[in-house]
């Protein structure tokens, strides 16, 4: 009993101690009689230099303190500490925080409070002093989850132990907050620009309520509940203004309001206003490179309160990790691809050889160039596709005389020479069918020198100087059955040449590349100016021209219309516009494309780890036509069109393959593999089809 009487007159003493803390709250002891935790008066520089008025703003390391829904909101990692001394007493507080957001799981928090009392006096029944140097000490560790749902929602929860030592006695208890944060604007129009001003926020302070027992009676921590709303106002530059309003209330107490103003003068420099429930409140903050000092004054009925903080900044914000770990997924996906791109080429390569093998062990030295022609299209450097293109050419270029076609013979020596430089034998082989072509031909020794002189024009690929003097030929003698042959056969190449260059002048058009279009039609007009395809393809980039000529007017119109009205030639003013197609005006994603291009990516790369590229390529598609240059869709695309071009390729499908390598080069007109490809694979099979000519 007698120790009973003892904690009241500990306990009455630490009541006047707690009345003299009025800046903690001037009504608390009036209209909640002091039934509330002191640590409900909350903590952090900033927001308490708002009046408190935070629980729409909270996104920093005292967000467990005010609204667990703010840790959602939280971008890097963030330490935050303050220490409090009231009036020159023994009464101090002390806060410390660490938040530790993560894309990928949400923001984790640690938050220790403590808050002392010292010098308390304990006198017996008489008033006699009995000890001078009693102590109340709580604490209150706090472990915070919070994580963003959505772009809109920020969602979290605090549980936390509360715990209380006085003078021997001691007690603590279990709570739970919770809390959201909503961006009301995101919610209903995704597409707002302006949609992050404005926050709403709902915070539920011990929803499940700590209860500490010192001796008999058991104190619970009441239920509260605030309510905040905000909203960012900038004005000039990275300046803004901030306000925030709060409404605050437990069972035990009046509804109270909670009032601040930020202005942020610089990224370096803030200062703000506030008042929680009558009671004026300021503050400053200063932050570099990571590091912020913030300041809060508090007016107060004794004396004035002046705190003092420090926040630290660590790391990468959310964005940045997310991004790291993007770009990180983005190149481990290029190097399986990499990977999976050559070791499935060397396969096809092997495949390929040993076709080519068997067609020429059986005789069958055309179909055995064609397969070599792949693989030297596939692989330039081949040394065994080249030896062996060397036999099966030797091996038919025999074929060819022992049948008497002497002209396809010196022909095919002529392209055996082009790749052994000079062999002797061979050169042997090529001057006895070419002397024997000339004989039996009775061509006299100007038209002998003008054929040969064609014939090698023909194997260097200069089809023009080939197809001049096969024809010079026909003039004079126009029963030359060989030199007609090899009329033909140059004028069809020269067809299948136009056309190749004319299918990619056109995709250079529609690419955009005008001058690399226009260089390539001016080949095809040397080949053959006559022709109905490259006039076409010339009235097309013509039209080209003219399009982009009207959207740079249209633009440089538009950068005028932005400095005042334009004026004409007469120093009239314009208001001519001109009609551009919207395919060609550049115009910033909204939200929810940057959602839809996100989803589509994603479900690219699942079904890519899944070795389904029919799926990823119909999504990297998608993606792709809405944002070109989104993360890594590029570079994914053009390496599955290369491996599709390469398997159509490898199985005789030209066109196929040829158009894979194209949709490579629509994607990234500058890709050298498929730049190479396109170019190998025509000037193989067309020099493998001249030498077979119609004899195949």
């Amino acid at each position: 009993m007698k120790a009973m009487r003892s904690l009241r007159k500990i306990l009455l003493s630490t009541l006047v101690v707690g009345i003299s803390l009025a800046p903690l709250g001037p009504v608390m002891a009036t209209d909640d009689g002091g039934g509330r935790s002191v640590f409900a008066y909350g903590a952090g520089n900033r927001a308490l230099g708002l009046g408190g008025a935070y629980a729409a703003l909270a996104n920093d390391a005292s967000s467990s303190l005010w609204n667990a829904g703010g840790l959602g909101l939280v971008q890097r990692r963030e330490f935050q500490a303050s220490y409090t001394s009231y009036y020159g007493l023994d009464i101090d507080e002390q806060f410390a925080s660490l938040v530790l957001p993560s894309w990928r799981w949400g923001t984790f928090s640690l938050t220790f409070r403590r808050f002392a009392v010292g010098g308390i006096e304990r006198r017996d029944d008489r008033n006699v002093l009995l000890e001078t140097d009693l102590s109340d000490n709580e604490t209150e560790f706090l472990i915070g989850y919070g994580r963003s749902v959505g772009s809109a929602f920020s969602i979290g929860g605090v549980l936390k132990l509360q715990s209380q030592s006085l003078a021997g006695f001691s007690g603590s208890g279990v709570g739970l907050d919770l809390g959201v944060i909503v961006h009301p604007l995101v919610a209903l129009l995704p597409n707002s620009r302006n949609g992050r001003r404005l926050s709403m926020g709902l915070s539920v302070r011990n929803a499940i309520e700590p209860t500490l027992r010192l001796s008999e009676e058991e104190v619970p921590d009441p239920t509260g509940v605030r309510l905040g709303l905000a909203y960012v106002i900038p004005f000039f530059q990275s300046r803004a203004i901030l306000a925030s309003f709060d409404l605050e209330k437990t069972k035990w107490m009046n509804t109270r309001l909670h009032a601040g103003i930020e202005l942020q003068l610089h990224s370096l420099l803030a200062l703000r206003v506030g008042i929680a429930d009558g009671v004026l409140t300021s503050g400053t903050s200063v932050q570099w490179k990571g590091v912020g000092v913030d300041y809060t004054f508090e007016s107060g009925q004794l004396d004035n309160v002046h705190r003092i903080g420090a926040s630290f900044s660590l790391g990468p914000t959310i964005e940045q990790s997310r991004q790291a770990a993007l770009e990180k997924q983005e190149k481990e996906m290029r190097e399986k691809l990499a990977v999976s791109f050559e070791q499935r080429q060397s396969e096809r390569i092997r495949e390929l050889f040993a076709r080519a093998d068997n067609a020429q062990s059986q005789g069958r030295y055309e179909e055995a160039l064609e397969i070599l022609a792949v693989i030297m299209a596939l692989e330039p450097e081949h040394n065994e596709a080249q030896s062996k293109k060397v036999q099966c050419l030797l091996k038919l270029g025999k074929k060819y005389e022992s049948k008497g076609d002497y002209t396809t013979a010196a022909l095919t020596y002529s392209r055996v020479l082009a790749l052994v430089d000079d062999d002797p034998t061979v050169k042997a082989d090529y001057d006895r069918c070419r002397t024997i072509s000339d004989r039996l031909a009775a061509r006299s020794k100007q038209i002998r020198r003008l054929f040969a002189t064609s014939m090698d024009a023909f194997s260097a690929q200069d089809l023009v100087k080939a197809r001049e003097g096969f024809s010079a030929i026909l003039q004079v003698a126009p029963t030359d059955m060989e030199a007609a042959d090899m009329l033909k056969r140059t004028n069809n190449a020269i067809h299948q040449r136009v056309a190749d260059l004319m299918r990619q002048a056109n995709n250079l058009i529609e690419w955009g590349h005008l001058d690399e279009a226009q260089s390539v039609i001016e080949e095809a007009q040397n080949l053959d100016p006559e022709s109905e395809r490259v006039r076409l393809t010339i009235s097309h980039l013509a039209e080209a021209k003219r399009t982009r000529e009207q959207y740079r007017h249209q633009q440089d119109e538009r950068e005028l219309s932005a400095h005042g009205a334009s004026a004409d030639p007469d120093g009239k003013t314009s208001s001519h516009t001109i009609d551009v197609p919207s395919s060609l005006e550049v115009k910033p994603l909204t939200e929810k494309q940057k959602r839809e291009i996100k989803h589509l990516y994603e479900r690219g790369m699942n079904a890519m780890s899944e070795n389904n590229n029919q799926d990823a390529i119909r999504y990297f598609e998608l993606a792709w036509s809405i944002d070109h240059n989104y993360q890594g869709v590029v570079e994914h695309l053009k390496r599955m069109y290369l491996m599709q071009g390469m398997e159509y390729f490898a199985d005789g499908k030209l066109d196929k393959a040829v158009q894979q390598w194209e949709n490579a080069l629509r994607v990234d007109p500058t890709d050298e593999r498929a730049i190479g490809y396109l170019s190998r694979a025509r000037e193989q099979v067309a020099r493998t089809q001249q030498i077979l000519g119609e004899k195949k």
